[in-house]
């Protein structure tokens, strides 16, 4: 095996490890924290080492001769502790660090030609701080002719007080003591003397460990104890307190609830309240077919004197009405509704909360009082007079459930097939939708703003010149009970109403008017039983009742025209608007109210839930 270059890491990242490189052919050696480098260190941690710092130099291969190149690196090159200057000559055994402070390895041959040997070392006051090499002067030895202390060589020269052991006698015995051997010496003195010190205070410290603990153990025991009888207190403390707050709170519940009977309002008081708040509404809608604009009109037979509805029965065996933009005179009949309803005031700048089926009456099923007879045509089939009694039967309920806007077909109005489009081609317009407050006859038009789709309710909106009297409404979250008293404000048919009747004289001729002045029905009651909303059980149970998302209200003087009215609670919150009834085909019907919460949605439409 050859001459290899030994580098011994001292210190930085690579300290503990030995590179060798083969000397047979080695040109140089690059150092620095570039990964090129043949010495490369990590160029995080090695920061004192510039991306190409340094280069070992191969001056001869026989015999082997070398120096170190520093290429201007930022923090310099120390050979033996001493800085580089340049380039120097570097022998085996030399120091070398890459920066002032940085990375520490030493140079070396394996094996080492005998030829070589190590830099002499010179100590004493021209030597660098650490013991390191001096340079400043040039080796000589000593002779037994020599003076030792203060006197003079032969060359005239002081010499001072070093001993200066030349590697030019390795040999040579010596009868004096060097200073490294006295340093030695004192090292070990001071160093038995530290050792004892330190063993008597491992003694003391032990000692004293000892007698803490015990005092710690004696005093943990006591604050132990200490412990214990200050939470048997707190905890009784606690006790008394918790029954204290308990007791207060019954108090207050009790002193709330008499406060509460006490403070109740009653019907009289709501309507005192409210009724300037409470709306009568009229209403008139009709259905369009948005492609043409045209009046929408359900086809009709006239058999025997009677006006038969007719309808069409489609290929997937499904009946649906035959509507038709031709009115053929007055035989067909409009796809339109009038009514009255109950609405109530939101706030000052004239929104009005009533029924869907009041202000939007195309969205909800369409009642036309159809007879107990229908026509059933099949599609495209040919009509004939004759044979129309061939086509009568009896009304479906089915055919009762149409809602106007989301479902139909056009038909042409001789033939039973038909016309395209299909899908959204229904429309339904307020031709009027007007507002008057009680005991007014006059009326104010308003507008539909927004209609929900999940209940029954709806908003409006008139132009209000003066500040109205607005409702207050309960929270969405507070919960109805059973049995809770409540009041209605609105305006039922079945009661009577207060009539204007008006002569005029307007351009000479004298004009009659007939005007009804609304005055709000109160009816009070309770809340007789809670609905539910639909919603999944599981994966395949739904549950719900036959209310739906409703209450339903002991209330008697009510029906028709009361749709849309305010429901109140005793304290004067609206929680609910009054909706349908519910009939058993008798003369028996039950009331039923949406919960305020569906109103509220609609005011809020960005509300979080």
């Amino acid at each position: 095996m050859g001459v290899r270059v030994v580098i011994r890491h001292i210190t930085g990242s690579k300290a503990n490890q030995i590179e060798y490189f083969s000397l047979a052919g080695l040109r140089e050696l690059t150092i620095g924290r570039d990964p090129s480098c043949t010495i490369a260190f990590d160029p995080d941690r090695d920061d004192l080492v510039s991306r190409r710092h340094a280069t070992i130099a191969v001056v001869s291969q026989d015999p082997p001769a070398f120096k170190i190149i520093d290429h201007g690196s930022a923090n310099g090159t120390k050979i033996n502790g001493q800085p580089l200057t340049g380039e120097g000559e570097l022998v085996p055994g030399d120091a070398i660090e890459a920066g002032n402070g940085g990375p520490r390895f030493t140079f070396d041959l394996d094996p080492r030609p005998a030829n070589f040997a190590k830099r002499t070392r010179f100590y004493g006051a021209g030597a660098p701080p650490g013991g390191g090499p001096a340079t400043a002067k040039e080796t000589r030895a000593f002779s037994a002719e020599s003076p030792v202390r203060g006197g003079r060589s032969d060359s005239g020269q002081t010499e001072g007080r070093t001993q200066v052991i030349s590697r030019e006698f390795p040999n040579e015995p010596s009868n004096r003591v060097g200073r490294d051997t006295v340093q030695r010496i004192v090292q070990g003195v001071v160093s038995e003397a530290t050792e004892a010190t330190n063993r008597k205070w491992m003694y003391g410290l032990a000692v004293l460990l000892i007698i803490m603990a015990a005092g710690g153990g004696f005093f943990y025991w006591q604050a132990r104890n200490d412990l214990k009888q200050e939470s048997a207190t707190l905890s009784q403390t606690i006790t008394h307190i918790s029954e204290n707050v308990n007791q207060r709170i019954d108090d207050t519940k009790a002193s709330m609830d008499e406060k509460t009977r006490k403070t109740a309002l009653t019907p009289q008081d709501i309507a005192a309240q409210y009724a300037r708040a409470t709306t009568y509404i009229e209403v008139a809608w009709r259905l369009y077919h948005k492609p043409t604009g045209k009046p929408v009109f359900q086809k009709r037979f006239s058999i025997s004197g009677h006006l038969i509805p007719a309808f069409v029965q489609l290929k997937d065996k499904s009946v649906v009405r035959w509507l038709t933009t031709e009115e053929e005179g007055s035989l067909n009949n409009p796809i339109q509704e009038e009514a009255t309803g109950s609405g109530f005031v939101l706030n000052s700048a004239g929104f009005i909360a009533t029924n869907k089926h009041v202000a939007a009456g195309w969205n909800v099923t369409f009642d036309d009082d159809l007879t107990e007879k229908v026509l059933i045509f099949s599609v495209g089939q040919q009509i004939s007079p004759k044979k129309l009694l061939n086509n009568v039967f009896q009304t479906q309920a089915s055919m009762q459930n149409w809602i106007p806007q989301s479902d139909g077909v056009l038909f042409y109005p001789d033939d039973p097939v038909p016309i395209p489009p299909a899908g959204d081609i229904f429309e339904g317009r307020n031709e009027k939708l007007e507002v008057r407050f009680p005991n007014n006859r006059i009326s104010t038009k308003a507008q539909l703003v927004r209609v929900s789709s999940d209940a029954d309710v709806a908003i409006i909106k008139i132009d209000a010149i003066n500040q109205l009297t607005a409702t207050n409404l309960a929270r969405s979250d507070d919960p109805l009970k059973v049995a809770e008293h409540i009041t209605v404000l609105g305006y039922p048919a079945i009661s009577e109403q207060k009539i204007s009747e008006t002569i005029s004289t307007e351009a000479g001729r004298a004009r009659k008017s007939v005007e009804v002045i609304p005055e709000p029905t109160v009816t009070d009651g309770i809340i007789s039983k809670l609905g539910a909303e639909v919603h999944s059980q599981g994966d395949l149970t739904t549950v719900a009742n036959d209310m739906g998302d409703a209450f339903q209200l002991s209330v008697q003087a009510t029906g028709a025209g009361n749709s849309g009215g305010p429901v109140f609670n005793d304290a004067g919150q609206v929680v609910g608007i009054f909706t349908y009834s519910v009939s058993d085909r008798g003369s028996e019907k039950v009331f039923l109210a949406i919960p305020i919460k569906h109103v509220n949605d609609l005011i809020e439409p960005q509300q979080v839930q």
